[in-house]
């Protein structure tokens, strides 16, 4: 996951977050306090930028309340307290995975998500994670290829539960067994697949996510718009630049291209693709020149 989580903050020279991307930016610019939940709901505005806010938030209310309802209480068995919110979420208010959601922009926003009560396994983790915090209990999202997960903080042997198949509680080994089975055994298990993530390499997944889905369904004008996000959430981060620029040309603003490729190269000017980067912008400006 190319964030630079222990890179400085400062900026490429002159940026500035877009104007439509101000409220994104103040949420995340908090590195440990980050509200994952309101990043989220944000980054739904690139699918449906007038989607009622307060009606998601008050979905997001109406679930902690019957999460906290249904609590044992701190004092109890966390692994309880797991199963009970488990049981809330997934049993009563019936969020859980679908496989052919994966891939839509839907699935990745999360006001739509509330509505739907299905997304991607990254947006049901965060979900789960909210309401956990509405109760205290610690739970961390665990990024394994192909499937985000949680882990419930704090308790030996670790346990861990699985959003998109409605929570189902796992151990080690049952999160191997599902490496193994959605890499189709290609991969075997990491000790670093199972560390906890950041807030902000979440958020970072979970644009990534939505700028490969508008890729693939060919809207370039929102994949470019998740870029700006990925850009104001880790200015310092060369890729994003890069792919803006990448992004930028296929949608024939060439001067856009230029600047950000340019960019690009003079963050990261032994970057692998460096040299083809520097074969695009010759073409471009070749390009440019030609239409003066």
């Amino acid at each position: 996951m190319p964030v630079h989580e222990n890179l400085p903050p400062p900026s490429p020279p002159d940026f500035k977050p877009p104007d439509s991307l101000t409220r994104f930016a103040g949420l995340v610019a908090d590195h440990t306090e980050m509200p994952l939940a309101e990043a989220a709901l944000e980054i739904g505005r690139v699918e449906d930028p007038d989607f009622d806010h307060d009606m998601a938030q008050g979905r997001l209310d109406d679930l902690r309340e019957m999460v906290r309802a249904a609590d044992p209480g701190e004092s109890a068995d966390p692994v309880r307290r797991l199963e009970s919110l488990r049981h809330v979420l997934a049993e009563d208010a019936g969020f859980s995975g679908h496989p052919q959601e994966l891939g839509r922009p839907a699935a990745s926003c999360l006001h739509l998500v509330l509505q739907r009560q299905t997304g991607l396994p990254i947006l049901l983790s965060i979900l789960y994670m909210e309401m956990a915090r509405s109760i205290g209990l610690p739970l961390k999202g665990i990024g394994l290829p192909g499937r985000f997960i949680v882990r419930l903080d704090g308790v030996l042997p670790p346990v861990f539960a699985d959003p998109f198949d409605q929570g189902i509680f796992l151990d080690e080994g049952g999160c191997a067994a599902l490496l193994d089975e959605i890499s189709g055994g290609n991969l075997q298990m990491q000790p670093e697949y199972m560390h906890p993530w950041s807030k902000r390499r979440i958020i970072w997944r979970l644009l990534n996510n939505l700028k490969v889905a508008y890729v693939e369904a060919q809207d370039l004008r929102r994949a470019r718009q998740v870029v700006d996000h990925q850009i104001t959430l880790q200015p310092a981060a060369p890729e994003p630049w890069r792919d803006r620029g990448l992004l930028a040309y296929r949608s024939l603003l060439f001067g856009q291209a230029v600047g950000d490729l340019e960019t690009y190269l003079e963050m990261a000017p032994r970057a692998e693709d460096g040299a083809a980067i520097r074969l695009q912008l010759k073409s471009l400006r070749r390009l440019i020149g030609s239409m003066n």
